[in-house]
């Protein structure tokens, strides 16, 4: 009979602790968020590949080698110049990713041919990660600079982008302001659950940067 008690008076306080408990979601910040509303990541912008315009830059992937192990050995053995291509490991919490580039030097132009790929949960090139998986061609992105200063006064932002669409799922948005508009050119597109960027700059007349944030 005691032990009847104990255990009813055990479900009761639970059913007691179950009613008065809440679990209150927060986000990365900290900052208590309303699961049924959209928020949106507001991370800085960083910088996903540095180029220079010295000697010979890399040419695109060929069909053999587009995939993330393929690359990454691409890189590492550094013939050709292919150790200027770039691996940028995307946040998981981008949904969506922006594009822009700075140059040195008024006119001068870069190309970035860009391929995505996931990886997977767990699997990050920073991590030296042993998962592999295949490239899809994004686009080519024909840059041109113009004279508005970003925060660091020596670089440069395009004013001009040339997209070339690949292949990939999402459409891709172009903002190309055009020449002496002193504005900034910009690329916008749904990652759709890719979280692999590689950059392959084909040219480059400027130190350039490719520079990304998500959202």
């Amino acid at each position: 009979m005691k032990k009847t008690i104990f255990v009813a008076l055990l479900l009761i306080a639970a059913v007691i602790y179950a009613q008065t408990t809440r679990v209150v979601p927060i986000d990365q910040a900290g900052l208590r968020v309303d699961p049924g509303s959209l928020h949106t990541a507001r991370p800085v912008w960083v910088t996903i590949d540095t180029t220079t315009s010295a000697g010979s830059e890399p040419d695109d992937l060929g069909v053999g080698e587009r995939t993330y192990t393929q690359v990454a050995a691409l890189i590492i053995a550094a013939a050709n110049d292919d150790e200027e291509m770039s691996v940028f490991d995307i946040p998981r919490s981008w949904n969506s990713i922006r594009l822009r580039a700075t140059g040195t030097a008024d006119d001068a132009t870069v190309t970035y041919v860009i391929y995505l790929g996931t990886l997977g949960d767990g699997n990050r090139d920073t991590d030296s990660t042993s998962a592999d998986c295949d490239l899809s061609y994004l686009g080519t992105f024909a840059f041109q600079m113009g004279t508005q200063q970003s925060t660091t006064a020596t670089d440069l932002f395009a004013e001009i982008c040339v997209t070339t669409t690949g292949n990939w799922t999402k459409d891709i948005t172009t903002t190309s302001p055009g020449e002496n508009t002193f504005r900034v050119a910009e690329v916008r597109v749904d990652l759709a659950g890719a979280d692999l960027l590689v950059a392959v700059p084909t040219v480059a007349s400027t130190n350039s940067k490719l520079l990304g944030k998500g959202f």
